[in-house]
């Protein structure tokens, strides 16, 4: 999310937000619900945009979350005694980022992060501290859903190393310059 107007959509629990970077290059996170009738307002997974349009009423929203524009204002202004657009943005997120990792929350109260991570952060300067120039994230996922209760999964990522060498090979070589489970004369015949 390099340029202003880029977002991407994804989930803060079971909330849909909308994750944007500002005109100004800061980065917004937003409910993605229109704060009008609550309707989905970003349907796309990424790109790049201005404006957000609700497609049920035309509710427009800018990149910080902002109502701008509406069918027939007038009628509200008339109607609605006290109407004013700058009440009616998005539900907006507290956000705070670190090494840039994006960390957002809808509770005012909520600590710092600072103090969230407190000396947990030790832990991400091991994973995010291995190149100079910093930890760069390529686009793309993977995403699977399957029709069961936690254990399986829980079960499969906390004893099944298997997988490892045939899932995870790109990313061992990508950090540690070498495949996971390869033998000295499997990785020179590369």
């Amino acid at each position: 999310m390099a340029k202003p107007g880029d977002f991407l959509t994804t989930y803060m629990g079971e909330d849909g937000v909308i994750v944007t970077r500002g005109e100004d290059g800061r980065i917004g996170v937003f409910l993605n619900s229109c704060s009008h009738r609550g309707n989905k307002i970003c349907l796309a997974e990424a790109g790049n945009r201005r404006r957000f349009t609700c497609n049920y009423h035309g509710w427009t929203f800018d990149a910080k979350g902002d109502l701008v524009g509406l069918p027939q204002e007038e009628i509200y202004k008339k109607t609605c005694p006290g109407f004013d657009k700058a009440d009616l943005g998005l539900r907006r997120a507290r956000v705070e980022n670190y090494k840039g990792l994006v960390f957002a929350t809808f509770d005012d109260d909520a600590e710092s992060l600072d103090q969230f991570l407190g000396d947990y952060r030790w832990y991400l300067d091991v994973l995010l501290d291995n190149d100079e120039g910093g930890t760069e994230f390529l686009p793309g996922n993977i995403k699977s859903r399957m029709a069961c209760n936690w254990k399986f999964p829980a079960e499969n990522f906390a004893g099944d190393s298997y997988h490892a060498a045939w899932t995870h090979n790109s990313g061992a070589v990508a950090m540690l310059g070498v495949g996971v489970g390869k033998s000295n004369r499997e990785r020179s015949y590369r």
